[in-house]
């Protein structure tokens, strides 16, 4: 099973995708923050790591850095907003492999599976995005 390491400071949007990542099959590991994602970088490193946009974004962009410098095969994908193609383009200089704009469709972020270790979703797929979908909504 691949292991997702997910870096987001948001409780709400970490808890829920941490539950559409595990519905789609994935082990995942939620941390708060850069720092707490720079630590548990430690030598059993993730299949892939999943990094919300901080506001800011130094943290963020400090993060996909020391993830590509530590681990240069570990995929990175970004989540956030629609940003500026040369905020993206610094990002994908800094390691990033992929950036999913948000708000997204959790078919999409489960489509993203060529980066999230090579796992498949399973038979499944089609149903757990359309239950998480009302979940979140109803939320």
């Amino acid at each position: 099973m691949a292991t997702l390491l997910l870096v987001d400071r948001d409780f709400g949007t970490r808890k829920s995708l941490t539950e559409l990542l595990m519905a789609g099959g994935y082990d995942v590991q939620p941390v708060v923050g850069a720092m707490a994602g720079i630590d548990a970088l430690g030598p059993n490193f993730s299949s892939a790591v999943l990094l919300r946009l901080q506001s800011d974004g130094t943290s963020t962009q400090n993060l996909c850095r020391a993830i590509s410098q530590s681990a240069p095969a570990v995929p990175i994908i970004v989540v956030g907003p629609d940003i500026d193609v040369r905020a993206k383009v610094a990002l994908f200089e800094l390691g990033a492999d992929e950036y999913i704009v948000q708000p997204f469709d959790s078919a999409e972020m489960l489509a993203s599976r060529s980066h999230l270790g090579g796992q498949t979703a399973g038979n499944n797929a089609d149903a757990d995005s359309a239950r998480w979908d009302r979940q979140v909504d109803a939320r």
